[in-house]
């Protein structure tokens, strides 16, 4: 309702639209599951109503999408096991523990079967690549040296790179016991 009221009064020339359909369902429930058929059907009625806008008004319109979705059988905590081998520091909160970076020796951004992982001092790579290349369902880590074979040598990516197996994700927020 907000791009087609975008489109109507201000005819910008470049308008980005997120519809989540296809994100959190499949998340949550899994690609194959019933709630992804109507995620899915939900989608194509939003798209629709897009789409004929845009046809009627003359808007070209690109669809794409950032990733896809695979069901997973397992979670990977990276963030746990590098606090439990005194790394990752949390800062208590009313919400809760908050992840502390600026005082984390390590830490891990994950985002589904990927993850950047910051490490503060270089003599501490060694010892957090063989941690976290124990861990079941770890398919890769790769080193600062080797991000940029895989287009990610940017001044914000970690200092190395995981890759899950295939069938495993890695869980992002949690850093202790009973979370």
């Amino acid at each position: 309702d907000a791009t087609l009221e975008v489109l109507q009064q201000e005819k910008p020339g470049l308008t980005l639209c997120y519809l989540p359909h296809l994100d959190y369902d499949l998340q949550r429930f899994g690609p194959d599951s019933p709630q992804a058929d109507v995620a899915a059907r939900e989608l194509d009625a939003e798209l629709h109503r897009l789409l004929t806008f845009a046809e009627l008004n003359g808007i070209e319109v690109i669809v794409l999408s950032e990733y896809g979705i695979e069901a997973v059988e397992r979670a990977i905590e990276p963030n746990r096991a590098l606090r439990k081998a005194g790394l990752l520091e949390i800062h208590p909160a009313e919400n809760g523990a908050l992840l502390d970076p600026g005082n984390s020796r390590a830490f891990a951004v994950c985002d589904h079967q990927c993850a950047h992982v910051y490490v503060s001092d270089p003599n501490d790579l060694q010892q957090v690549t063989a941690l976290l290349q124990a861990l079941p369902g770890v398919e890769r880590v790769y080193q600062q040296s080797e991000l940029a074979d895989i287009g990610l040598d940017h001044e914000r990516s970690g200092e190395l790179f995981l890759v899950a197996e295939a069938g495993t994700w890695f869980a992002y927020p949690y850093w202790i016991e009973g979370d």
